[in-house]
This record gives structure tokens, C-alpha cells and sequence, in this order.
């Protein structure tokens, strides 16, 4: 699976570098992000802790130079995260239109979702350098519609008994969740992206996956 992370973060890359050059390689946004929402029918926000090719080259490489504050609040609130989802819709919408006065074909539609692919991954870096490598995930319309979808079978992480409210896990969660306030049972937060790193923080393996 670690391998597999690390080549969904390396084609994140190529995308984004060559992107401008080969538009044609803009056309794989297209799967990414309809992959988004068909996991989050299923399981909720897991394709952004595990698939989600931006998220893994958030963890893998971003992460790696990026502040670890806390994300402020006003970001995870619904009617933010909502208006931000209605705003890129809207240019994403304009963006696609222009291409259709202008002629459709395949490079000018992959060209659109490159440049929206672009200028959203500015939005990440910014955010990341000032908050935390996560501080997108935390906007991502995509992300905003799974966490409403929650998912029909979500695999949720359980919080043993044996937990002692440490707060390492709040600590290591991007988006500052608890998971021991679900102590003795699952940990539902429509957040969660299910990336694991509660799961590492903990020292005596009270949270099981």
C-alpha cells in the first residue's frame, strides 16, 4: 500500500509540472475527482487519506516542509466550506464553458481541469506553509461532499477501552479531531479521512482501524 501511495503521489506530480506542456495529462483529473465522490457513497472521506493522489503527495512529500498549526476553525465550518464548494463550481463552470464557445476538444477540456487542478494546488501550498500539509483537505469541494455523503458502509476507526485520553491522536489528526471522545466505541467523525495517523500516535494501540 506504501508503494502504491508513493506512485499515486509521483503521477500528482507529473501532472502538475507537465500539465501546462501536455494538456492532454489534465484529463486525469477527471477520474480523480469522480473517484472522489464514488468512494464517499461508499466509505465517506477514506479517499482522501488513501487514494487520493494530491492527498498522498500532500503526505508524502508536502508534509514534510509545512507548518503543523492548527487549521483556525472558521475553515471547517459548513457555510465556508460550502460557499468555497459553490465558488469553484462556478468558475469550474466558466472555465468549461469558455471551451465550448471556443470549440470543444480534448485538449482544451483536459487544459481546464489542469488549471483547476493548478490553482487549487496553490491554494494547498499556501495553506499548508501557513496552517498544516492538510489545510486543503479541509476546503476540498470534493472532500466537502463526501463528508455530507458520509457513506453507506463506512469503516470507521474504534477507540478501545484501554485508552488513556493522552491527546496524541488530537495532536496527530490534520484537522485536530479527538478520537477519544469516542472512547469504547467508533470514531464517526464525518472528517475523518481514515489516514492513519491517530492510529500511529497512539503508544498502547487503542485505536484500531
Amino acid at each position: 500500500m506504501n508503494i502504491f501511495r508513493w506512485i499515486l503521489a509521483l503521477i500528482f506530480v507529473v501532472v502538475l509540472a507537465l500539465g501546462w506542456k501536455y494538456p492532454l495529462l489534465g484529463l486525469l483529473v477527471i477520474p480523480m475527482m469522480g473517484a472522489g465522490v464514488i468512494f464517499a457513497v461508499i466509505n465517506g472521506r477514506w479517499f482522501c487519506g488513501n487514494i487520493c493522489p494530491r492527498g498522498q503527495f500532500i503526505d508524502k512529500i508536502f508534509s514534510k516542509i509545512t507548518s503543523t498549526r492548527d487549521i483556525p476553525r472558521f475553515f471547517l465550518q459548513p457555510a465556508f466550506r460550502w460557499a468555497f464548494l459553490i465558488i469553484f463550481m462556478v468558475k469550474m463552470g466558466f472555465s468549461l464553458f469558455g471551451v465550448y464557445e471556443d470549440g470543444i476538444n480534448m485538449a482544451s477540456v483536459a487544459s481546464a481541469f489542469w488549471w483547476a487542478m493548478f490553482g487549487s494546488t496553490m491554494i494547498a501550498l499556501v495553506g499548508g506553509f501557513a496552517y498544516n500539509s492538510r489545510f486543503w483537505c479541509a476546503v476540498c469541494p470534493i472532500g466537502t461532499m463526501a463528508k455530507s455523503i458520509k457513506g453507506v458502509a463506512p469503516k470507521n476507526y474504534r477507540v478501545s477501552d484501554s485508552c488513556k485520553e493522552c491527546g496524541l491522536c488530537a495532536q496527530a489528526c490534520p484537522f485536530g479531531h479527538n478520537p477519544a471522545e469516542f472512547k469504547g466505541g467508533e470514531f464517526t467523525h464525518s472528517d475523518c479521512i481514515k489516514c492513519g495517523k491517530c492510529v500511529a500516535a497512539c503508544r498502547i494501540g487503542a485505536i484500531e482501524k
